[in-house]
C-alpha cells in the first residue's frame, strides 16, 4: 500500500490512475462533485493509494454539501501531493487520456464528442496553447459539416469527406507526441513568394472566422 508519507511521482499516478488528470482539471475549474470524482477515488484505492479521506470520498453521495466536498478534495489533493503537479502536465495527461479513448473506440460520435470536450476545456482555462489545436480543429469540423468548408484549420488536406480519418490520425499522433502541431506550423512559415499567397489566404480566413462566429451567436 502507498501512504501519504511518501511523495507520489506524477508520472506514476497518471499511469496507474489516468483519470487523475480529469479530476484535477475539475478542481482547477471549481466544479462540483460528480460521479467521476467518486469513480476516481475507487480507482485510487484499487491502485493502492489508500487514505482515510479517499475512503470517505469513495463512499460519498454526489448530492453532498459542496463546501464539505471542496474541503474533502482539498485534503486529498494535499496529502497525495497532487497540488505539486504543474498545469501543463495535467493538460497533457488529460488530452492523452481522451485521445486514447477515441483511438480505442473510434467513431464519428466519439471524435466529435471528445473534440467538443477538449474545446470546452480550452475555453474554460483561457485558451492554453496545449489545447488550442483542439479548439481550432473542433470548430473546423463543425464548419465542414454545416457549410462544406472551414476557416479555422490551416491544413488544406482537411476536408469534409476525410475529417474522420484525418482527426483519428491526429489523435494517434497526439498520443505519441502531445504538442500543438498547428501552432508549430504557423511559427515555421517563412515569407517568400509562395507564402505571400498563404498570408493573403490567412487574412481571408480571419475575416471568415468572424463571419462564422457571428453566425453562431445569431443561432
Amino acid at each position: 500500500m502507498h501512504n501519504t508519507d511518501n511523495n507520489i511521482s506524477s508520472n506514476e499516478i497518471f499511469e496507474k490512475v489516468p483519470s487523475t488528470a480529469e479530476v484535477l482539471l475539475y478542481k482547477l475549474e471549481n466544479s462540483n462533485i460528480n460521479l467521476q470524482w467518486i469513480n476516481w477515488a475507487i480507482d485510487m484505492l484499487n491502485a493502492g493509494y489508500e487514505t482515510e479521506n479517499l475512503i470517505i470520498l469513495a463512499g460519498e453521495d454526489i448530492h453532498c454539501n459542496p463546501f464539505e466536498f471542496a474541503t474533502l478534495t482539498d485534503k486529498i489533493i494535499e496529502e497525495l501531493h497532487l497540488n505539486e503537479i504543474d498545469f501543463n502536465s495535467i493538460i497533457i495527461n488529460y488530452s492523452v487520456l481522451l485521445a486514447k479513448q477515441v483511438v480505442q473506440s473510434p467513431s464519428k460520435v466519439n471524435i466529435t464528442t471528445t473534440l467538443k470536450k477538449l474545446e470546452q476545456r480550452c475555453i474554460n482555462n483561457e485558451y492554453p496553447p496545449l489545447l488550442y489545436d483542439f479548439y481550432l480543429l473542433s470548430n473546423a469540423i463543425e464548419e465542414l459539416e454545416s457549410m462544406g468548408e472551414q476557416w479555422y484549420w490551416y491544413d488544406p488536406s482537411l476536408r469534409k469527406e476525410n475529417w474522420f480519418d484525418y482527426t483519428l490520425n491526429y489523435f494517434k499522433h497526439w498520443i505519441e507526441n502531445p504538442t500543438p502541431q498547428q501552432r508549430e506550423k504557423e511559427k515555421t512559415i517563412t515569407i517568400d513568394e509562395n507564402n505571400m499567397k498563404i498570408n493573403k489566404s490567412r487574412k481571408i480566413n480571419i475575416f471568415n472566422r468572424l463571419i462564422s462566429l457571428i453566425k453562431k451567436l445569431l443561432k
